[in-house]
């Protein structure tokens, strides 16, 4: 494929180190390898002092994308329920 000013398509390319190109029509893509890993079972763990996401990744030591939150909210004045 070449570029051309009349060109009537659309071409697909890459980066410079990759120089994949290709019609828009026809080009394909691959996603990564992603290596899983099994999860651990769900269990209660107390933040103290942790606000977001990111202070509770950064307690618990993985990144903010390998969590996934629950969060309870005790009334006191209920009696602690809610």
């Amino acid at each position: 494929m070449l570029l051309h000013p009349n060109g009537e398509d659309t071409l697909i390319l890459c980066c410079v180190a990759c120089g994949y190109a290709a019609n828009a029509e026809r080009a394909e893509f691959r996603l990564p390898a992603v290596e899983h890993q099994p999860l651990e079972e769900p269990r209660p763990i107390v933040t103290p002092g942790c606000e977001t996401i990111a202070d509770v990744a950064a307690f618990v030591g993985v990144p903010t994308s390998q969590m996934k939150a629950v969060f309870y909210a005790r009334d006191e004045e209920a009696g602690g329920r809610k």
